[in-house]
């Protein structure tokens, strides 16, 4: 059941960014999958699938969303989780503008661990175009 409510939950977030369902359900189908998930970075992984739908539609929503999120485990290795923890950063930067060198530069040097090299050197242009 888990893994049946993980996929619908990114068939929810791609009906919500093609505008084929509200806000509200989104949310309270993404509340359904998380609250059953036993994984802890499963249940943040689809928690931050809907932050990084949010973040074009509605900031303020999606700060609240990312918010629920439990802090980052400096202790986890594993790519999977650096990976989770790169998108973690790169949200962070977007809802919080004060801190958004700080957490691109996180971004970026998570990205690289994971072996997404693509990816840090696309934030790192990025970077550079707002020093």
């Amino acid at each position: 059941e888990t893994l049946v409510l993980n996929l619908h939950s990114k068939e929810e977030i791609f009906r919500l960014r093609s505008n084929q369902i509200s806000l509200e359900e989104a949310i309270q189908s993404i509340e359904k999958a998380v609250l059953i998930q036993n994984n802890p970075l499963y249940m943040n992984s689809i928690r931050l699938n809907l932050v990084e739908a949010l973040i074009p539609i509605d900031l303020e929503i999606a700060k609240q969303q990312f918010d629920l999120l439990t802090g980052i485990d400096p202790n986890l290795r594993f790519n999977t989780y650096q990976r989770y923890v790169a998108r973690w950063w790169l949200c962070k930067s977007i809802l919080y503008p004060r801190q958004r060198l700080s957490c691109l530069r996180e971004s970026i040097s998570k990205h690289r661990i994971s072996g997404c090299s693509r990816a840090a050197k696309a934030l790192e242009k990025r970077l550079h175009e707002l020093i």
